[in-house]
């Protein structure tokens, strides 16, 4: 008994030890410890029975809604939310089809990530900065906005897991619930063609976050689909790849996957429309994210996208008077997509 108080002392000096430890690394460090424990609980998770899993997991949420006494903004932790939304990931890339009931345990704390609340990256993606300026930033403050992109970005992967994986048929309750879902997550995920991280983040995401099974070979140029190699045959090469970050070209990943998944008109319409009203934001960024997602629709839908047709055709004869050479190009690329599918020439279309 004498021993115990002095054990329980040893464990919390350790603790403290070790949280001091990890307290010292930089980002990269962290994410190599993050890895780890993520490829270790990936190799459990297959070993576990439900009613083990089961239990895990949701001390696993309640860990994740926890905020940090340090880094707390709005009661939550970026490299928490970030740690989480791997796992997340992992498990839906391990269990599929399995993974999808348990989203209901999450789904406030998803939403609240895909908006940036409480991460501190809410907001337009910030002016390109000087190089010199982007290293001068303290190491911290930077090592948090990184995390909380990262978060951002797990959550719109997520989505598109999300959507890869739910049944395609099922009861009317379980139709009105993905319906549901899709009416909840849809606008979230839009938001996220116009907002995006600075330049120095953006690249750090690009490794850390990249996902082999989800992005498509050729980066942001196969992400836009024919608008993005039409932008590049433009001359717009570079306002592209400046614009079209990793969590956009996720963005627009997951747009497509809830289109497949929706199959039907009913998810389309909503979808189309809100890809063509964030061309109007004023972006850049929006408006070449936005093409690109509605080119990849069209070349998905082929003959059924001609119903959709009409209400794109007011914003495409904007695009097409871009003063961004990209843009531009994009939406030229879009119309000439656009004619081979419809047979018929648009122009007259346009100028009306």
């Amino acid at each position: 008994q004498e021993q115990r108080p002095a054990a329980a002392a040893d464990s919390a000096d350790d603790a403290a030890a070790a949280a001091a430890a990890v307290g010292q690394l930089d980002h990269s460090g962290v994410h190599v410890i993050e890895s780890g424990a993520v490829k270790a609980l990936s190799a459990l998770v297959m070993k576990l029975s439900e009613s083990k899993f089961k239990p895990m997991f949701l001390r696993m949420v309640e860990w994740a809604n926890a905020g940090s006494s340090s880094t707390a903004m709005d009661g939550q932790s970026p490299g928490r939310a970030a740690a989480f939304m791997a796992v997340v990931c992992m498990l839906a890339h391990k269990l599929r089809a399995v993974s999808v009931p348990y989203y209901k345990y999450l789904s406030i704390m998803h939403m609240k990530l895909l908006a940036g609340e409480g991460l501190g990256t809410e907001g337009k993606r910030p002016k390109k900065k000087h190089k010199k300026a982007a290293a001068a930033a303290p190491g911290p403050e930077l090592g948090l906005m990184i995390s909380g992109w990262l978060a951002r970005l797990r959550a719109v992967r997520a989505v598109h897991l999300l959507a890869l994986h739910e049944p395609t048929a099922g009861p009317p309750a379980a139709v009105q619930e993905q319906q549901e879902r899709f009416d909840r997550l849809l606008p979230l995920v839009v938001e996220l063609l116009a907002e995006g991280p600075s330049a120095d983040v953006a690249h750090i995401l690009a490794s850390e976050g990249a996902d082999s099974s989800l992005d498509l070979p050729g980066g942001a140029v196969a992400a836009l689909g024919p608008a993005g190699t039409a932008a590049v045959e433009a001359g717009g090469s570079a306002a592209l790849l400046d614009s079209c970050d990793i969590v956009g070209t996720a963005a627009v990943g997951a747009l497509i996957q809830m289109a497949i998944a929706g199959g039907s008109d009913v998810i389309w319409k909503p979808l189309h429309h809100a890809m063509l009203m964030a061309t109007r934001g004023g972006s850049t960024r929006a408006k070449l994210l936005a093409l690109g997602g509605v080119s990849r629709l069209a070349e998905l839908l082929r003959e059924e996208y001609l119903m959709l047709l009409p209400e794109a055709l007011p914003f495409i004869s904007e695009l097409v008077e871009d003063s961004e050479l990209a843009v531009e190009g994009a939406a030229q690329g879009l119309i000439a997509q656009l004619e081979a599918l419809s047979g018929e020439k648009l122009e007259q279309y346009l100028k009306a």
